[in-house]
């Protein structure tokens, strides 16, 4: 044979072992070279070969995963923990490097097993929409009525499933519907101060005042903030000085922090009260009949604000801004 055919098939031997030297991933690495230390014939022992398939499958994760998806409230998913491997015993009754574990786990016949793992995600959450007076003459805002002597939010959320609007009440009360309706509107929090009877922690509306919450997902529209001269049809008559004798213009009191004159109409109105004034800025008065020596005065002094409506004015010290229903003041 010339030179130059063994040449020639001697490159043609070096280039096909070259084409076959894809160098071998560090498990199959491990696998290949299984030389049977006294770890790695500790785990063929037949008298903890069980223990050590066990203990291998979760350390090198010989699974195959799967996921399955839970939606659930937030408060109802677990937290994250990491629970450290431990020896078991009497296979290993001292401490090895990870790297020598794995390579003996590597080495002995692992069973083909399935995991589920699961993943959690937050469901969407109802929208609390804060504190509502109820409708117009005591019509509720909300239609289907519920009770229960151990009310809590969640409680009546799962009674109006279906509904787009639950809400709460007098602490035992729970109200369903698809609309705010009968001329209700959002009003001071402070209102709806009553606890919950089976979670004192939450509040579950006032008297005649109802915590309202929207369910996730639902794009039902919620009626105006403040309701409409049409709703409680109050007209201005004027800005009255308390009578000089200290006695008061009007019967009846109300007084909140944050008062507008929406909230004091709706008081007033739902009293069946012919005349609503306010009054530094936080107090609403209703009565029927005006005290003897009350007396108009400019319309200039009643210029304090209201507390929950800085924009709005609610009277003076000792003056009171007056609206009627229906007819004039006399």
């Amino acid at each position: 044979m010339s030179s130059t055919r063994l040449l020639t098939l001697v490159g043609l031997l070096v280039a096909a072992s070259a084409v076959d030297a894809t160098p071998a991933s560090p498990l199959e690495a491990r696998a290949s070279s299984c030389n049977a230390d006294n770890l790695l014939r500790r785990f063929r022992d037949t008298r903890y070969s069980d223990g050590a398939t066990s203990f291998c499958q979760t350390f090198i994760d010989a699974y195959t995963h799967t996921t399955v998806t839970v939606t659930t409230v937030a408060s109802a998913i677990p937290s994250v923990t990491t629970t450290p491997y431990s020896y078991p015993s009497p296979l290993l009754t001292t401490s090895y490097p990870d790297e020598r574990l794995s390579s003996a786990c590597s080495c002995i016949d692992l069973a083909t097993k399935t995991k589920t793992d699961t993943t959690y995600v937050p469901a969407p959450t109802d929208t609390a929409l804060g504190c509502w007076t109820e409708g117009i003459g005591g019509a509720k805002a909300l239609s289907e009525k519920h009770f229960n002597t151990s009310m809590t939010v969640e409680k009546c959320a799962s009674l109006c499933t279906g509904s787009a609007f639950y809400g709460v009440e007098y602490g035992v009360e729970c109200y369903c519907g698809d609309a705010v309706q009968n001329g209700a509107f959002r009003t001071d929090v402070k209102a709806c101060d009553i606890p919950c009877a089976g979670n004192l922690a939450q509040q579950c509306g006032g008297r005649s005042f109802i915590n309202i919450y929207q369910v996730a997902g639902s794009t039902a529209t919620l009626p105006p903030a403040t309701p409409t001269q049409a709703v409680y049809p109050y007209a201005y008559a004027g800005c009255y000085a308390e009578p000089a004798s200290g006695a008061k213009a009007l019967s009846t009191v109300y007084q909140v922090a944050d008062m507008t004159r929406e909230m004091c109409f709706y008081d007033c109105y739902n009293g069946g009260y012919k005349f609503a004034g306010l009054e530094y800025g936080t107090e609403c008065w209703c009565g029927n009949e005006l005290a003897n020596g009350t007396a108009h005065v400019d319309d200039a002094v009643c210029n304090m604000p209201c507390g929950g409506n800085p924009a709005e004015t609610c009277g003076a010290g000792n003056t009171l801004q007056l609206y009627v229903n229906g007819v004039a003041a006399s």
